[in-house]
């Protein structure tokens, strides 16, 4: 009986062995097989994920410069798929942050600005056409650096050569109402690499769809002849010979009459100035003559000065 008892304990711990055994072999395997999956798929690659027919391809040969406070991108035309390529957007993380959108290019270069010395920085870009995005290039690394006390650079800089783009987005458009009329002015931008020929004027209001009105040639423009109480929106581009810029910011505003303000300013009567007369004596008699006529003495003399009063 005692024999019995014991072959039954043993099997029951036999089983729980093997059961424990077969959770342990399963735990390492999982955990093999995520290490294996970490390295093949990253969380920042994006290719997992089929990309849309006809959209462009893959970018690939970027090149990176990392500078003061700057890194410089450029990289190669990929295949525009089934539609031309209308823009580029680019990725950036830092450190261990996850990537996150950062802007979007026309051209096949790029300057970040809005970056801190001694950071570790990556990016991806992508190729955009009508029908869509195309996949993330592979990450490239970069570290800007300072100078150091000589004014040395730190890093040996890289050469890339970067193509001419269209002008950068304008900034700070802002405007003034006036009566029938709206005033717009802008920041010069970044020319692309080729000077800006001309700057185009859109507007549109609450009830018109946006539309061209005019071609400027300098960085302030006046919108004539429009309807006073009515806001009127406005964008403006940049054009040289590569192409027109992105959108501005949209500025609005409200022309309205100019009620004129009248200003109250007294009257003077006119004085009338009438000369004094001083009166005195008449001046004393001049030219006094005397001859004589049928026994009569007649006299004669000439009249006086009358002092300012008749001679009685």
């Amino acid at each position: 009986m005692t024999i019995q008892i014991n072959r039954t304990l043993l099997i029951t711990i036999l089983i729980i062995a093997l059961v424990l055994a077969g959770f342990y072999a399963s735990f390492k395997a999982i955990q093999a097989l995520r290490r294996f999956t970490a390295l093949v798929y990253s969380p920042l690659d994006r290719e997992v994920e089929k990309p849309a027919l006809g959209v462009p391809g893959k970018i690939e040969n970027i090149a990176a410069a990392a500078g003061d406070k700057t890194v410089s991108l450029a990289w190669s035309a990929p295949d525009k798929g089934k539609a031309a390529i209308t823009h580029y957007r680019i990725y950036r993380s830092a450190g261990s942050k996850k990537e996150s959108f950062l802007d979007l290019t026309k051209g096949l270069s790029y300057i970040d600005g809005n970056v801190e010395n001694n950071v570790v920085y990556y990016y991806w870009i992508s190729a955009v056409n009508d029908i869509g995005e195309g996949p993330l290039s592979s990450a490239v690394k970069v570290i800007p650096k300072g100078l150091n006390a000589n004014q040395v650079p730190l890093v040996q800089p890289t050469t890339v050569v970067f193509s001419a783009t269209a002008p950068f987005v304008i900034t700070n458009l802002a405007s003034a109402g006036g009566d029938s009329l709206i005033s717009l002015a802008w920041s010069t931008p970044y020319n692309g690499g080729r000077t800006i020929t001309h700057y185009k004027i859109y507007r549109r209001t609450a009830n018109e769809a946006e539309r061209f009105i005019a071609n400027s040639y300098i960085t302030v423009f006046t919108d004539f002849g429009l309807v006073n109480g009515v806001r009127y929106y406005y964008r403006v581009t940049a054009v040289n010979a590569i192409g027109e810029s992105f959108y501005s910011n949209e500025t609005s505003n409200i022309p309205r009459a100019i009620t004129p303000v009248y200003q109250t300013i007294p009257v003077y009567q006119p004085i009338s100035y009438v000369a004094s007369t001083v009166t005195r004596e008449p001046d004393a008699i001049t030219n006094l003559s005397a001859r004589v006529s049928d026994a009569r003495i007649i006299l004669s003399w000439s009249a006086p000065y009358d002092g300012g009063e008749s001679i009685d």
